[in-house]
């Protein structure tokens, strides 16, 4: 089938007084219960452009499961949308925070996601079709589940990395079972397993739950061991530990050869030096950009974001971010000294 919006057309240019494209009505000829879909497909380029998705390479979901079709899967297209770089709708945040700025995209997504037509996407995700939509989903989960922790809000991130575990499934099942894939789709499902193990070493760190972490040390330097040549990648942090550890060089027999309480050691070697774990993921967030991740709090009533991006910037310094008009008007007497040598200042830069 067609793409739902393909890079450089517009919403007008992709679309027919029929279903949309000849493709899309020969399919509904063809097979008569996937024209009700269709038509919702329809009413999808709608709701997608009002939630924000632009311009992007999405495809259409094939959905032949007996739990049918997704009823909100214009969420899945905004969140793919403010995953790949665009600003999102309703967004007011103008800062370099990337693709953090879709943090309401991507809770709107999770939360359908998890909710009632939860057996309707887990089952297109089951279909090589739709490869493309598991793999922008396990990204975009990836992404939100990371923001969450960098935040430090963990029980929402291990929320997160349940559905995303349980679309990884899937999608690997999929990619691993249908050899007509090239070699890319593979490496691309691979990378993705290894952010999705990144992102639960890091959550088990800062849960003290380091022994959990064993395997999935394991599992993480197996990857790049074998993806270090390929991808032209050097030592990693995790395989340099072991060079500093043990002064053996991490070959593929010396990792088979480590036991678990050496494996210990180099989990706990980076949290001794740093002084603890708080110590060494502030350290390490901050140099990721990890203030990126934090909510603004209102100057006038103390009220904090939902989501990034919601506040308005003062438009003189682009420093204090207000909930509404009537608080930056109330924190004026307050604010002004500050945002007038802040002003200045941009001024002459």
């Amino acid at each position: 089938m067609d793409s739902l919006l393909k890079e450089g057309e517009t919403e007008k240019e992709n679309s027919d007084p029929g279903f949309g494209t000849m493709t899309e009505c020969w399919y509904a000829n063809s097979n008569p219960k996937m024209a009700a879909e269709l038509e919702a497909i329809r009413k999808m380029r709608k709701q997608m452009k009002k939630a924000g998705a632009k311009e992007v390479y999405v495809g259409n979901p094939i959905a032949e499961s007996e739990f049918g079709f997704p009823r909100n899967f214009h969420l899945k297209l905004a969140a793919t949308s403010a995953f790949q770089g665009h600003t999102p709708a309703g967004s007011k945040d103008k800062s370099s925070r990337g693709n953090f700025k879709g943090e309401r995209a991507y809770k709107a997504y999770y939360t359908d996601l998890v909710g009632e037509d939860r057996e309707v996407w887990l089952a297109l995700f089951e279909n090589p079709d739709n490869v493309t939509h598991a793999e922008h989903t396990t990204g975009i989960m990836g992404t939100y589940a990371t923001l969450l922790r960098q935040r430090g809000a963990l029980d929402e991130c291990e929320a997160v990395m349940e559905i995303y575990r349980e679309v990884l499934v899937r999608y690997e099942r999929v990619v691993r079972q249908n050899f007509s894939f090239d070699p890319s789709t593979m490496q691309c499902m691979e990378a993705l397993k290894y952010k999705f193990h990144l992102i639960e070493y890091n959550v088990n760190m800062q849960r003290h739950r380091f022994r959990d972490n064993i395997a999935v040390w394991r599992t993480i330097c197996d990857y790049e061991l074998r993806t270090m040549g390929v991808q032209g990648l050097g030592y990693t942090q995790q395989l340099l530990m072991v060079t500093v550890a043990l002064q053996q060089m991490p070959t593929p027999e010396v990792l088979r050869a480590i036991s678990d309480e050496e494996v210990m050691s180099i989990i706990m070697l980076p949290v001794v030096e740093a002084g603890g774990v708080e110590a060494l993921f502030k350290s390490v967030d901050e140099e990721m950009g990890g203030n990126k991740a934090k909510l603004n709090i209102c100057p006038g009533c103390g009220k904090q974001e939902d989501v990034i991006g919601v506040f308005k910037s003062c438009a003189n310094c682009r420093v204090a971010k207000y909930c509404s008009r009537a608080c930056q008007k109330s924190d004026w007497s307050v604010h002004k000294r500050a945002c007038r040598k802040k002003g200045a200042t941009k001024q002459k830069a």
